[in-house]
């Protein structure tokens, strides 16, 4: 059972530190109009918890599709395979 408190954001990830690490990044052509986003995953992550809902489980989506509260900066949207991020740019 997972509870929280009523009108907060909760937000989980459960992993196994010893099997957790990440895998290489790729560019995903999935938005509207063929937009690009940077997709980051990881192994070794059992479940993702949003909002209070179990979001992936074994990473395999649940179907659900909880809402996010709040923002974070460079953090553009959640999705079903992890957090989209804007490209890093090198400063000339």
């Amino acid at each position: 059972m997972f509870l929280r408190a009523k009108d907060c954001c909760t937000n989980l990830v459960v992993f196994d530190p010893d099997t957790v690490q990440p895998v290489t990044e790729d560019v995903v052509h999935d938005s509207p109009n063929n937009g690009w986003r940077m997709r980051e995953l990881a192994e070794g992550i059992h479940y993702t918890v949003v909002n209070g809902e179990v979001l992936l489980e074994k990473g395999t989506h649940t179907g659900s599709y909880p809402a996010v509260c709040g923002t974070t900066p460079g953090i553009t949207a959640l999705t079903t395979v992890g957090v989209s991020r804007r490209p890093r740019h090198a400063s000339s």
